[in-house]
């Protein structure tokens, strides 16, 4: 079977937004990125209340102000993030990640695209380049309503939107047969 498909750039925001709320990896990643700014806003809490605390001469006023100071600094991360932290902090920083991609990277992300596969694996054809994975190299399959995320080891992951199927019908059939394939070739290695 084969597909042709075009990426466009909110593909990358859906499949950032796939991670973050369907697998534990962008689970953890939302866990990590909070925890990394709940070190940060506790040591600039720290640094201004040794700072009050040099200024007054008074150790009393220094843990005042840091206290006062770290409260302060939770309660605005919380109303920030809508009471979602791990959710709000880990979009805030994918957005971040995949506003980084490079020119080359984007432009290649954009190109279209021509992706088949059978029994050897997956194909996939954009502009000049021609890429093979077996069915060992593929990691993980998954389909959402809108796109088709196949996580292809040392490669990445390939994003088929729906839009690029006459029908959901088709769609739908092209995931599970892709998704098949790749069980049948795992019990194969069995």
């Amino acid at each position: 079977m084969e597909i042709t498909y075009q990426n466009r750039i909110e593909d990358l925001v859906e499949y950032h937004q796939y991670l973050l709320h369907h697998t534990e990896e962008g689970k953890r990643a939302g866990v990590s990125y909070f925890l990394l700014i709940q070190v940060i806003s506790f040591s600039l809490s720290v640094i201004l209340g040794l700072f009050i605390w040099l200024i007054s001469s008074s150790w009393l006023n220094g843990v005042s102000f840091f206290i006062f100071i770290f409260i302060a600094s939770e309660l605005f991360l919380f109303i920030r993030a809508k009471f979602k932290p791990f959710t709000y902090y880990s979009e805030k920083y994918i957005r971040k990640q995949g506003l980084k991609l490079t020119n080359w990277d984007e432009s290649y992300f954009l190109l279209p695209k021509k992706l088949s596969f059978d029994d050897r694996g997956i194909d996939l054809t954009a502009d000049t380049s021609k890429h093979h994975a077996s069915w060992k190299f593929v990691a993980g399959i998954a389909q959402s309503a809108d796109y088709i995320f196949i996580k292809i080891k040392n490669f990445g992951t390939l994003i088929v939107p729906r839009r690029a199927f006459q029908s959901q019908q088709s769609y739908v059939d092209f995931g599970n047969t892709l998704l098949e394939s790749l069980e049948r070739h795992r019990a194969d290695e069995q």
